[in-house]
């Protein structure tokens, strides 16, 4: 059985596998396409502020075939939406 540790080749393209994926940076502007968890999903609006509460911002995302939408907010979550509308205006879920 060989290791990455035997293989200099493999043990290089290992480290670049790891360093491409962790530079990856995703667009988080309108229109852009994005990943949350294992969700594709199509920025509609944002960053909507959330002031007053000590969240960080909000934002609105539909899934790609516009289907269903989301509200997102980092560190507390993604929640289901019944309408765009209430995806761009709704209040905070969390």
């Amino acid at each position: 059985m060989e290791t990455s540790k035997g293989d200099p080749a493999r043990a290089k393209q290992k480290m670049i596998s790891t360093e491409l994926r962790s530079s990856r940076k995703q667009e988080w502007a309108v229109g852009e396409t994005v990943k949350v968890g294992f969700l594709h999903l199509r920025v509609l609006a944002g960053p909507i502020p959330t002031p007053g509460n000590y969240h960080a911002d909000e934002w609105a995302l539909e899934s790609l075939n516009g289907a269903k939408f989301y509200r997102f907010t980092p560190h507390a979550g993604c929640f289901r939406c019944q309408s765009r509308d209430e995806a761009i205006n709704g209040s905070a879920n969390y």
